[in-house]
């Protein structure tokens, strides 16, 4: 199990028997700690953790997930496998655009996460027009509570003032 996690360690106070606890909070903080008393130890028994804990995944078909990747860490390259015949009909289309397979590739790619946060976008939109709604609704209906005490005084008016001319 050659995946590199990001290990946090601890030390243990004296209090609480002393030595080093080390974890790996992205597979859970709970789930993945070791001890030592020292912090050799402590990662030595992290990594049979690991280990342990991977075969047990493995034999119940749970996934595991890969190394979270920090943000200085990006090169900006990144190999790719396709089909030869997507690397085909890909290479032929920067040819005919005049353009390098590289170039292609990015444009490709940056036209399809367009696309997905447009998609995103356009899945809210809804909600967020529902809400705005529902906002407008509770204001206009607080404008006509607000608006009853005038009413009814006029209602009252016209009915004594008519009461009165019957009489």
């Amino acid at each position: 199990m050659k995946l590199k996690y990001k290990i946090e360690v601890f030390p243990i106070p004296e209090e609480d028997g002393g030595g080093y606890e080390a974890r790996i909070p992205q597979l859970g903080r709970e789930a993945f700690r070791g001890y030592g008393e020292t912090i050799e130890k402590a990662l030595a028994h992290l990594e049979v953790v690991k280990r342990d804990l991977f075969e047990s995944y493995i034999k119940d078909g749970v996934p595991i997930p890969e190394p979270e990747v920090e943000e200085g860490r990006y090169s900006g390259r990144i190999l790719l496998r396709v089909p030869f015949y997507l690397h085909k009909e890909l290479s032929e289309l920067a040819k005919k655009e005049d353009i390098s397979l590289n170039q292609l590739l990015n444009h490709l790619i940056e036209r399809g996460l367009a696309s997905i946060r447009y998609e995103k976008q356009m899945e809210e939109m809804p909600k967020k027009l529902l809400q705005k709604l529902n906002q407008w609704y509770d204001l206009k209906f607080k404008i006509d509570q607000s608006e009853i005490p005038e009413i009814s005084n006029i209602f009252l008016n016209e009915n004594l003032s008519y009461e009165k001319s019957i009489c």
